[in-house]
């Protein structure tokens, strides 16, 4: 549940334990999900990355910037511990055709992720005009 009065922060440590639990063991045992209806407090990156874990995607196509910082540091950790692997991309079509690519030959469905930022008008961007 949300609380409004209550700010999240990123908790390393936590965070870090729990990758480290997905990583020797199965989902459900990692989290303690069979015997326990216990409430998981974590960031939104985080509960997006354990998600897609659940749904079996390891691997992540990204492209980090300003809108993905803490996923960003989310990834880190579960790499660092081996739960996922995170291949760093520098141009979103190559990115996509490379995603593709890697779903097509291993029958794997990986995560493309990217940051994008938006001018307040499309006709703002000096090669428009």
């Amino acid at each position: 549940m949300l609380d409004k009065n209550k700010t999240q922060t990123f908790d390393k440590q936590a965070t870090r334990d729990r990758a480290i639990r997905l990583a020797k063991k199965p989902f459900d045992k990692a989290l303690n999900l069979d015997n326990s209806p216990e409430l998981h407090t974590m960031s939104l990156s985080e509960g997006l990355v354990i998600g897609l874990l659940k749904q079996g995607i390891k691997r992540y196509f990204v492209i980090f910037g300003h809108g993905s910082t803490d996923l960003g540091e989310v990834l880190r950790v579960y790499q660092n511990e081996g739960v996922v692997d995170v291949i760093n991309c520098r141009n979103e079509v190559e990115m996509a055709h490379a995603a593709t690519a890697y779903a097509w030959v291993y029958k794997e469905t990986p995560a493309v992720v990217t940051s994008i930022v938006i001018s307040q008008h499309p006709f703002d961007h000096p090669h428009l005009n």
